[in-house]
């Protein structure tokens, strides 16, 4: 039987793709996640192996919030997502105690918090 070549593959957005004649291998920009197959194959009839990956934006979970004091997070859009930042403050009267920036890093962790792997203290 004789064998039909694949077509250029799709590329999702916020990815990079390379592709050899019969397979096509994905990978995401930094802080995005890969949903879906890595590999892709080009099967004998022409088709690809499976349909495209997605890549997501990598989430940061919540902040913690501090007591006599509040959390601002310009651009929030309902996630924490990559390269947000969030900026602790206090109320009048209290001052800061810790790092009052972080930034939600690509592998989904605040940055600007732990440092050497001990807890950063935020309190007002």
């Amino acid at each position: 039987m004789h064998r039909v070549p694949c077509g250029d593959p799709e590329q999702p957005i916020y990815s990079s793709v390379s592709r050899t004649e019969n397979q096509t291998h994905y990978s995401c920009l930094p802080g995005f996640t890969l949903k879906g197959e890595m590999v892709r194959n080009c099967l004998a009839d022409g088709q690809w192996s499976s349909s495209p990956p997605t890549c997501v934006e990598q989430e940061c979970e919540a902040p913690v919030q501090i007591a006599n004091g509040f959390l601002l997070v310009p651009g929030f859009k309902g996630r924490y997502v990559f390269g947000l930042r969030a900026i602790y403050e206090c109320n009048p009267g209290f001052l800061l105690w810790g790092n009052a920036t972080m930034t939600c890093g690509p592998l989904g962790v605040w940055s600007g918090g732990a440092v050497s792997g001990s807890t950063v203290i935020r309190e007002c």
